[in-house]
């Protein structure tokens, strides 16, 4: 019997924890709001990064919607022969140029800016993640000072664009103004 409560007391004793096993309670609360801060921080860095890319990407196709429409226009301006409309000093929302005998027509269909050559169906000069909100032309006809024979036709343009959408955080407007000579 007394080899018997000798080892008894020896595996109560074994096991028995030690103060220096695990978590207290107080630790595990100190860890859980540490990782809970990194986590929220995690989670608002990854929020910002993804307004900025789609910040970004409005702005891009904003910009290249515009830069491709004032090249085609310009190019098609010095290409022409004459301007129909708008006439000498007026302005209007469509430009009608003649170019090698065609007619070349820029106007705004809905959101989208169209060009038409002669009685061909319209081409989208825009893509519909924009809207073109404003377009105006305005031709203007000099005399050269030195040869009252020589006419210059110069026609300026303005054109104001913004994304296609209804969300706050996708609104970006840009707009320009450009002059173009017939050669």
């Amino acid at each position: 019997m007394i080899l018997d409560l000798r080892i008894k007391k020896l595996s109560a004793k074994s096991y028995q924890p030690k103060a220096s096993e695990g978590f207290s309670t107080i630790e595990l609360l100190i860890y859980i709001a540490v990782f809970v801060f990194i986590s929220v921080g995690l989670v608002d860095l990854i929020t910002v990064l993804n307004t900025g890319w789609n910040r970004s990407r409005v702005e891009t196709e904003v910009n290249q919607n515009l830069r491709y429409a004032t090249n085609i226009i310009s190019s098609d301006i010095k290409n022409a022969d004459s301007v129909a409309t708008p006439e000498n000093g007026a302005s209007g929302s469509t430009l009608d140029i003649n170019v090698a005998g065609d007619s070349h027509k820029y106007f705004i269909s809905g959101i989208t800016l169209q060009k038409q050559v002669n009685t061909d169906t319209p081409v989208d000069i825009t893509t519909d993640s924009v809207k073109v909100t404003e377009l105006n032309f305005s031709t203007f006809v000099t005399q050269a000072e030195s040869n009252a024979s020589i006419y210059a036709t110069t026609t300026q343009f303005y054109i104001k664009m913004e994304y296609n959408s209804d969300n706050q955080g996708f609104q970006y407007v840009q707009e320009a103004t450009t002059t173009a000579a017939l050669r």
